[in-house]
């Protein structure tokens, strides 16, 4: 596939649509604030993306408060970029004194990076944003890179989301990253959950995969912007997971990014899906 591939096309009703040989499908369809969906893997036609699609926007916090349902459901802008990248831009508001972007940048025929970017005009004290990646039905194998499994056994490696692990899991980076999940956030309407606090991760990945066909949509972050890594049991019908970005105080008049890939794979190791990971923190931004 040669780099005139690995670019978005602006499509109808302000969407953007893409065709890398590996994946089609659009981004932000219809205008919406959502992130990619439909998505099609070419090569057997299988659907992956569901709901509001894979690395969407969701729910934006900082200690105490909760900014609407979601950045999926602002209104937004976009551009599209000379690059073949696409920024999605959701605008400073009364009730949200930060300006928020998302820039989606195709790597690979397979690799997808996203990259989130807050301005803030006030403090925003331990600012969070949600990312969000819903899957079809098929995609009911849910695993979490972590330092170690809460059943037992060895070290760091995949922990399998099972139903008897809890409903909705959490693993974070650490015990700082625990309190901020936990500093009642997730109590606050709409949609509370209950998350089960699991091992912490040992890196920022986790990958949902079809059993039948093997077919595995892997996403990761950089520690430093990634607090969490979630997802419900895997055959909890979400067929989701989430990266919690930021985690921190951002200053007014300060900016901060975070960085996140997204990487569809038939049938990879173990070993492989490390490798990429590791590749990815290796790589420069």
């Amino acid at each position: 596939m040669t780099e005139a591939g690995l670019r978005f096309v602006r499509g109808e009703d302000d969407s953007f649509t893409f065709d890398t040989g590996v994946l089609k499908g659009v981004l932000r369809q219809g205008g919406r604030s959502a992130g990619l969906v439909p998505v099609t893997y070419t090569a057997d036609g299988s659907a992956i993306a569901s709901g509001e699609g894979l690395f969407n926007h969701y729910r934006v916090f900082t200690r105490g408060k909760r900014y609407g349902y979601g950045a999926r459901r602002w209104p937004s802008t976009a551009q599209l970029h000379d690059n073949g990248s696409v920024e999605i831009i959701w605008p400073v508001t009364p009730e949200r004194p930060f300006e928020l972007r998302g820039v989606y940048r195709w790597v690979t025929p397979n690799t997808i990076d996203v990259v989130t970017v807050v301005r803030a005009e006030a403090a925003l004290p331990v600012f969070e944003v949600f990312l969000a990646s819903y899957y079809q039905a098929p995609f009911i194998d849910s695993q979490v890179w972590a330092a170690r499994d809460p059943r037992g056994g060895g070290g760091e490696g995949f922990v399998k989301a099972d139903e008897e692990l809890g409903l909705w899991q959490a693993f974070p980076r650490d015990g700082q990253a625990a309190s901020i999940i936990t500093d009642g956030r997730w109590d606050l309407e709409p949609h509370p959950l209950d998350w089960t606090m699991m091992p912490n991760y040992a890196l920022p990945l986790a990958i949902r995969r079809d059993p039948q066909t093997a077919l595995t949509v892997i996403v990761m972050a950089r520690p430093e912007d990634c607090f969490g890594v979630f997802t419900p049991y895997g055959e909890e019908p979400h067929y989701s997971n989430y990266l919690s970005l930021f985690g921190r105080d951002i200053a007014a008049g300060e900016s901060a990014s975070a960085h996140a890939r997204l990487v569809v794979v038939a049938n990879p190791t173990d070993e492989a899906i490390l490798g990429m990971a590791r590749d990815y923190l290796n790589s420069p931004d």
